[in-house]
């Protein structure tokens, strides 16, 4: 996702395949997701770390064309074609990026802080139900 124009064969799949490993998403994708293919669909892809097929890329804007039968001659076909055309940089779309409102579901930050503590509360709820722990477990000094 960080150049400017992404290019891929129709069987090909786009996704974040690293959180799946429980690691944040590289190359400044969680950057360049949401502006490529919307909030909700960025989130969704960087939690989740299911890929999309090229077909669905190519609709949410992750990719800029599928190139069917030999990639390489397609991508210089599809180099040709933009040349002398500005450079449409990732960094710049912001159309799809919504507003501070439209995207609060999806960051806990953006809540008032009654919202943000209740939220934290119920995840440490889950957490201490997932571990089994008792609700008011505390940690020992020697294992904090």
């Amino acid at each position: 996702m960080a150049a400017h124009y992404r290019l891929a064969v129709p069987s090909a799949q786009v996704g974040q395949p690293e959180v799946k490993l429980g690691i944040i998403p590289g190359a400044a994708g969680t950057q360049r997701l949401p502006r490529l293919a919307g909030v909700a669909k960025a989130v969704e892809m960087c939690t989740e770390g299911k890929p999309v097929a090229a077909q669905e890329a190519l609709q949410l804007g992750i990719l800029d064309q599928l190139i069917e039968g030999d990639l390489l001659t397609g991508a210089v076909a599809f180099a040709r074609s933009i040349v002398g055309k500005p450079v449409r940089r990732t960094r710049d779309l912001t159309a799809k990026l919504g507003a501070r409102e439209q995207n609060a579901a999806f960051s806990l930050w953006h809540a008032r802080p009654q919202r943000r503590s209740t939220a934290v509360l119920l995840r440490r709820s889950r957490l201490l139900t997932l571990l089994k722990l008792p609700p008011r477990c505390h940690l020992t000094k020697a294992a904090r």
